[in-house]
């Protein structure tokens, strides 16, 4: 199963071009957000917390293309839920 969460509006839009994935709703968030770095990562947390649900799902593989300095806070959280 392969899903995508982009923390970035750049990221969003490209991924609405180049695939069938609608971030629709990721974009508007991010949009509205008054920091929208924090509001990716809130989405990544919300992801995982909802993929932790899903039957034969046992880890996830997270990338940060241009951003990779908040990967260690984003494990962190991730761990602490």
């Amino acid at each position: 199963m392969n899903r995508f969460m982009p923390c970035s509006r750049k990221a969003a839009e490209e991924l609405n071009q180049n695939s069938r994935f609608d971030t629709t709703r990721v974009i508007e968030r991010l949009d509205n957000a008054v920091d929208p770095k924090a509001e990716g990562r809130k989405l990544c947390l919300e992801f995982v917390a909802q993929l932790r649900e899903v039957d034969g799902i046992h880890g996830v593989h997270l990338m940060a293309p241009g951003n990779i300095g908040s990967l260690p806070q984003v494990i962190d959280e991730i761990s602490a839920q």
